[in-house]
This record gives structure tokens, C-alpha cells and sequence, in this order.
């Protein structure tokens, strides 16, 4: 059922990227980090410093930013950094994936990992229509959906519908993007939609998540949601 719907959803993105004049955007790969409690301090900043490193000798990634969980809702499942790395498609994250820069930052984190999430997809942007805006220093609000098994297309559909339309109704946000996970390597923990939405700073969030049209929305996809994970971040590129 969860496939099925996955690829529901990606063909419905797909058409309405197409009828605002857009074709499919950049391939995001999101990645979560939990760290032990036992990492010293000194080895966790050695490993977030190797993965900003990446780009300069990884000409495959076109933005990498990350930051800390800064999030209010306590729906980040104990994760605790975010990195967001960009391609232009799939290609990228295939050749980035092996490279020995990125295979020598995972024999780092390994020993200081405790759990990752990983979840792949291709953005489609609604706010702003063209060009991307700058992102370093705005607040990323990164939230993730695993549906209730029975819930149909048609309700999936709605909420997706209803997410996209709070842009236009709550100013403070800057940003938003979403997609549906691209190939399930086994580290998605069973989430299938993922929501980029960005603010200036806690300000914006602190105003969007009281806002009617967010309330509306929380009460739309609560009975349809199985797990939901939040996590936002303050970016640094």
C-alpha cells in the first residue's frame, strides 16, 4: 500500500511542477544524526567539520548546509544534527555515495552514531516560483509523514494539497518544498512524504504553528498519520 501511494504521490507532484511551469527540482538527500552520549565532544565536531569539507573535492554535491535540532514540538525522535546535501538528480547521490571523501567521513561518524535517518527526494518548490532564495542563517522546518496503512490516495492527495496551500496564507514563510521518499534504501524508517518549509528566524515558526491555516492542517492530517517526525535547524552552509 505504501509503495503504491509513494508513487501515486511522486506522479501528482510531477504534474503539478508541470503546471506551474516547472519541471521536477534539485534531488535532496537528507540525512539525521542521533550521537551517542559517550561521543566526546571534540569527535562530533570533527565529523561535522569533514562533511562541510565534502563539496570542494565532490563536485557532484551543488549545496550542502546543516545545523542542530532546534525544534519545539519534541517530534525529533532524539536526532540531533541535520545535513541537507543537494544534486542535480540521482546520478549525483550514486556517485557521491561510494566516493572515498564521503566513505571516509562514515568510518568516522560509525563509532559515534547511535541511530541515522536517511530520506531521498527530488524538491518541488512552491514558495519562491523561480529562483532559489539565500538559506544560510533561516530556520529550516524539516517534517516527515509515514501514513496509516488503508489511508487512500484521494486523503493523501488533500493533505498534500492542503500543506502546499499554507504558503499563501501564512506570509512568514519564506520557503517550501516537498517530495515523495525516492528508492527506499531501508533507512527511511518507513516515512514516505518529506516537507521543507523555511522561516527567517524562531519568529516565523512561532507565529506559523498557532496560525488557523496550520491548526486546519494539523487537524486534516492527524487521523491518516502513523509516525511523524519534525526537526529544524538553523542553516549553515
Amino acid at each position: 500500500m505504501t509503495k503504491r501511494l509513494g508513487l501515486f504521490t511522486m506522479l501528482v507532484a510531477m504534474v503539478w511542477l508541470a503546471g506551474c511551469g516547472q519541471a521536477p527540482g534539485a534531488f535532496r538527500h537528507v540525512v539525521l544524526f542521533k550521537f551517542k552520549d559517550t561521543a566526546p565532544p571534540a569527535d562530533v565536531k570533527a565529523i561535522e567539520d569533514a562533511i562541510m569539507a565534502f563539496p570542494p573535492s565532490m563536485p557532484m554535491i551543488t549545496a550542502l548546509e546543516w545545523g542542530k535540532d532546534c525544534s519545539v514540538e519534541n517530534l525529533q525522535d532524539g536526532f540531533t544534527h541535520c545535513f541537507l546535501v543537494t544534486f542535480e538528480d540521482a546520478d549525483g547521490l550514486k556517485a557521491y555515495l561510494p566516493h572515498p571523501t564521503h566513505q571516509a567521513a562514515v568510518a568516522k561518524l560509525k563509532p559515534a552514531m547511535e541511530k541515522l535517518l536517511v530520506f531521498d527526494y527530488v524538491a518541488g518548490q512552491a514558495v519562491p516560483p523561480t529562483a532559489p532564495i539565500e538559506t544560510a542563517g533561516k530556520l529550516r522546518h524539516v517534517v516527515m509523514f509515514q501514513f496509516k496503512e488503508g489511508t487512500t490516495a484521494k486523503q493523501v492527495k488533500a493533505i498534500e494539497d492542503k500543506f502546499r496551500s499554507l504558503p499563501a496564507r501564512i506570509p512568514e514563510i519564506k520557503a517550501f518544498e516537498w517530495g515523495t521518499v525516492v528508492g527506499d534504501r531501508g533507512k527511511n524508517a518507513g516515512l514516505t512524504h518529506c516537507f521543507l518549509v523555511t522561516f527567517d528566524n524562531a519568529d516565523g515558526r512561532k507565529t506559523y504553528l498557532p496560525h488557523p491555516a496550520h491548526k486546519e492542517f494539523v487537524k486534516l492530517v492527524g487521523p491518516s498519520v502513523e509516525k511523524v517526525l519534525v526537526i529544524d535547524y538553523i542553516a549553515a552552509e
